[in-house]
């Protein structure tokens, strides 16, 4: 608003110097002169537009890298975490060294006296004990007569198709079948399949493998626990006669034994057909 008033003001006193100068050229007879009168300043101009963008400078150098600053203060321990699932169970520990016997305690009082018992039997007269003594003796020579018989057939059955061994003596039919067929054989003969449980067997039963140029099979497998090879009554084996090598479980069906000509063991599967040998005691 001030700068329009003294741009007004400036305009005015050009206009009156104009003037004055004009009337006193005309009124006077001297040849006019003209005089210069010095008007006022003018305005300020106003602001000229933005000139165009610089071209981009160059880049600055890199700067060194600062100095590490010292390691902020520890903060404070958060609060305890959640209890963990429960552990499985340790094993049972050995049992712990056996303490000292307690003291003796006091005797106790006796108790009641008990119900009688039944009245016994009437004894035998000398008459009816000599009866007896008759009776057993008689039993003990039926008895005598038995194993007499018996040995008797035991030699026939070795000398036609059989072998014996201690008190065992093993017999054969000739024919071959699967373990569990043989063993079905051997007990319904009341016998069980052959069973070496020491080297005198072994060679008993290879003397029946050799005469019919057969190997046998024998009652001894690891069906529950490869590995572990068991008599039929589900006892460890206690004794053995492998071939180098063997067991090795071939193909992994190979659970039962066979006992070869020379008494050499080696497993077989069981679905194979070997010598039935049966074991009578």
């Amino acid at each position: 608003m001030k700068s329009e008033m003294r741009y007004c003001l400036q305009i005015i006193a050009v206009i009156t110097a104009l003037l004055l100068a004009l009337l006193s050229r005309v009124g006077s007879e001297t040849p006019a002169m003209c005089s210069v009168v010095q008007g006022l300043p003018g305005l300020n101009g106003r602001d000229g537009r933005d000139g165009a963008s610089g071209a981009k400078g160059d880049p600055g150098s890199q700067g060194l890298p600062g100095v590490p600053g010292t390691p902020g203060l520890r903060g404070n321990t958060g609060p305890p975490g959640k209890v963990g699932p429960k552990g499985n169970q340790g094993d049972k520990g050995e049992n712990g060294i056996q303490g000292m016997p307690g003291l003796k305690g006091d005797r106790g009082n006796s108790g009641p006296q008990g119900v009688p018992g039944p009245k016994g039997d009437k004894g035998y007269s000398d008459s009816v004990i000599e009866t007896l003594r008759a009776k057993v003796n008689n039993m003990e020579a039926e008895l005598r007569h038995l194993k007499l018989n018996m040995a008797m057939q035991k030699k026939a059955l070795v000398f036609s198709k059989g072998t014996s061994a201690a008190e065992k003596l093993y017999v054969t039919n000739g024919e071959e079948a699967t373990y569990e067929d043989a063993k079905a054989t051997c007990t319904k003969a009341e016998g069980q399949l052959a069973s070496p449980m020491n080297d005198a067997e072994n060679k008993a039963i290879s003397i029946l493998s050799l005469q019919y140029n057969k190997p046998v099979v024998l009652g001894i497998d690891d069906k529950q626990n490869e590995g572990t090879f068991k008599y039929l009554n589900n006892e460890k084996i206690v004794f053995s006669n492998w071939k180098p090598g063997e067991p090795n479980n071939d193909n992994g069906v190979e659970d039962c034994v066979e006992l070869r000509t020379n008494g050499i063991w080696n497993d077989m599967n069981c679905n194979s057909k070997r010598l039935t040998v049966c074991e009578f005691v």
